[in-house]
């Protein structure tokens, strides 16, 4: 089983390089507690008590490690390592200075290794963790960064990721068979849910949704998808079409990979078609309106207050949404 490897460079570098010369200078202090390094477990349904920083001395192929990935001698060890090479940083398109040039010159010598870690039991050789990890070049010293994949019996058992040592970004945990048993998010060591009960649910609004939010004639135009799951999660993303033109055009999206926002979404009933709906982003209300029930295959939603992150010209549009 493999973990998807995502090498994440950009401005992220200034802030890892000076922390992980803090942790090179750390480990040479012999008043330093390797306890310090190993996370709390968070009783999430997968193990967090990892050391997601520290230095790894790599004298031989495989580093063994114990429970909490510190390295040990072989015979105490829990897990070994498999470290795979990603990558040196690499220089950065102009989306920080906007001059290509100038960021060249900022990355120039950066001592970052972008690796992939694999950790294996050692008593049957299954994989447990994997994770993407930067290390500072020329030297021991590791830590988590990226995305990461527990595993269990050959099937994964949670996803998610790390920043700068961090649990970080969007989780989700899986029943034995595959299915998802929940989903919840770190913003910052910040835990917050993406689902709700069962009954909190309204079940007519579950399934997938989309409203034509802008259009340029017949020739562009920019519809919003709601995702409305069963657990009360929400992915939501916009769709660019293209038109043929002519009176009555031919709609075709837009080629390119759909980024899907995660959130959580809850509807409360005032009346039998109408009520307020609200979304969540990591956690905090991102959006309030009022929804009104046309039909079971169509609901009108008007935005009373959206978070100045996300807003835009149309953030304050009543939109139509269909049933997909």
């Amino acid at each position: 089983m493999k973990a998807l490897k995502i090498m994440q460079p950009k401005l992220w570098v200034f802030l890892m390089l000076p922390m992980l010369l803090q942790l090179m200078s750390c480990s040479k202090d012999s008043n330093a507690s390797p306890d310090n390094q190993v996370q709390p477990d968070l009783q999430l349904g997968f193990d967090t008590s990892f050391a997601t920083f520290g230095d790894y001395v790599k004298s031989e192929d495989k580093v063994y490690v114990d429970k909490n990935l510190r390295q040990v001698e072989k015979s105490k060890a829990v897990y070994y390592l498999k470290r795979e090479l990603l990558g040196r940083d690499i220089v950065p398109n102009d989306d920080e200075t906007g001059n290509y040039w100038e960021d060249r010159k900022y990355f120039k010598g950066t001592p970052v290794l972008l690796f992939f870690y694999e950790y294996y039991r050692v008593d049957n050789n299954q994989l447990h963790f994997a994770v993407n990890v930067s290390e500072l070049e020329n030297t021991n010293t590791y830590m988590f960064h990226g995305k990461a994949l527990w595993a269990s019996n050959d099937k994964p058992l949670a996803q998610g990721a790390y920043s700068i040592g961090e649990l970080d970004g969007d989780f989700t945990v899986y029943n034995p068979n595959g299915s998802v048993k929940d989903q919840f998010g770190f913003d910052r060591g910040r835990k917050y849910s993406n689902m709700q009960k069962a009954e909190d649910v309204y079940k007519p609004l579950i399934g997938k949704w989309e409203a034509v939010a802008a259009q340029d004639g017949n020739f562009k135009m920019v519809s919003q998808v709601y995702e409305l799951n069963s657990n009360g999660s929400i992915n939501f993303y916009p769709i660019t079409y293209l038109g043929s033109g002519g009176a009555v055009p031919a709609w075709r999206p837009v080629d390119g990979e759909t980024i899907k926002t995660l959130g959580s979404w809850k509807y409360t009933g005032q009346s039998s078609n109408s009520g307020s709906m609200e979304l969540f982003f990591k956690g905090n209300s991102i959006m309030k309106g009022t929804l009104s029930i046309v039909s079971g295959t169509q609901f009108k939603l008007k935005p009373t207050w959206v978070d100045d992150h996300f807003k835009n010209e149309n953030s304050f549009k009543e939109l139509t949404f269909n049933k997909k």
